[in-house]
């Protein structure tokens, strides 16, 4: 493990050395909205099993988180390209904010799934601390 912290560290700062703290910035924020754009594509595949298996109401509870999840990789990537194309602070700001009451609604839907579950009310709390930070991001 410290090896491979190692080997992120000195890859950062390659990165460093040909890259914008923007542009890294933008980088890492498109790579997390792809993967919440390909969560979506789980999900759907979640709400497949659950009917699979007959189960109507994981599959609702799955089926729900779906426009959030979407939304939120949607206005992260927004946000993203905005930076990089230097569009106007107000629309980034939106974006990043929209990116933030998605993560919201998102926590709480995932919340729903399995609220006894610890791992959930981690998994929940974190978003939430992340949807926070993003509204903040977006109000300044």
């Amino acid at each position: 493990n410290i090896r491979n912290a190692g080997d992120c560290v000195a890859q950062a700062a390659a990165s460093c050395r040909f890259k914008t703290a923007a542009e890294l910035v933008c980088d890492e924020m498109r790579e997390a909205a792809t993967c919440l754009l390909e969560a979506v594509d789980d999900l759907k595949k979640g709400v497949d099993d659950a009917n699979v298996d007959d189960n109507k109401e994981l599959s609702g509870q799955i089926e729900a988180l779906i426009p959030s999840m979407q939304s939120s990789g949607t206005n992260l990537e927004k946000a993203g390209e905005g930076i990089l194309k230097r569009t106007n602070l107000v629309e980034i700001g939106e974006s990043l904010f929209q990116t933030g009451v998605n993560l919201d609604a998102l926590a709480l839907g995932i919340k729903n799934v399995n609220p006894d579950l610890q791992e959930t009310t981690d998994s929940c709390g974190r978003l939430l601390y992340a949807a926070e930070k993003m509204k903040e991001a977006g109000n300044n």
